[in-house]
């Protein structure tokens, strides 16, 4: 991680890395999760109930924004 360069050292004062917490992707498959005072798209920050609480919290996940990214970029490379 050193040799990558200051913004790849992930940790406390650029020690021994931060574990991220873990996910679990297919344990709720409960798509429609709020009832009658939910919001279609939520701020969880804020406390407020989304009416697809699974589904608003997988296209928030960094990982989810990643691979969306990749494949626009190799769909690109690919046509091109």
């Amino acid at each position: 991680l050193a040799s990558c360069g200051p913004a790849a050292l992930i940790g406390e004062a650029a020690g021994r890395p931060k574990n991220l917490p873990e996910r679990s992707y297919a344990e709720q498959c409960q798509v429609y999760t709020g009832g009658k005072d939910c919001k279609l798209w939520a701020n969880l920050a804020a406390g407020e109930t989304p009416c697809f609480k699974n589904v608003q919290e997988t296209l928030e996940d960094e990982i989810v924004l990643a691979h969306v990214l990749g494949w626009i970029a190799k769909a690109l490379i690919v046509r091109h």
